[in-house]
């Protein structure tokens, strides 16, 4: 898990298990950015708010049409000094 701007992670499906680090970063929110089969929703550890970005990992998957969903998902986090992980895959 890095940190790309203040109060912004990115890393990848593990990072999500590692509830110590989760809150030594002050994360309130995960975005997912993979189907419901590589990583359900019951893995997820209580306590995050979660905004799934339903794509496949193939280089073909439109992801312009969530841009403005996960930004205001993203923005509503930040603006309240709350970091928020994004995990692709």
């Amino acid at each position: 898990m890095i940190q790309i701007i203040p109060y912004l992670y990115l890393g990848k499906k593990n990072d999500i298990d590692n509830v110590e680090n989760l809150k030594k970063s002050n994360i309130k929110a995960v975005v997912i950015c993979c189907t419901y089969f590589e990583y359900p929703e019951y893995k997820i550890p209580n306590g995050y708010e979660i905004l799934r970005i339903n794509l496949e990992d193939i280089g073909l998957e439109n992801i312009s049409s969530y841009f403005e969903e996960s930004n205001n998902f993203i923005h509503s986090y930040i603006t309240k000094e709350q970091s928020v992980l994004i995990c692709c895959w």
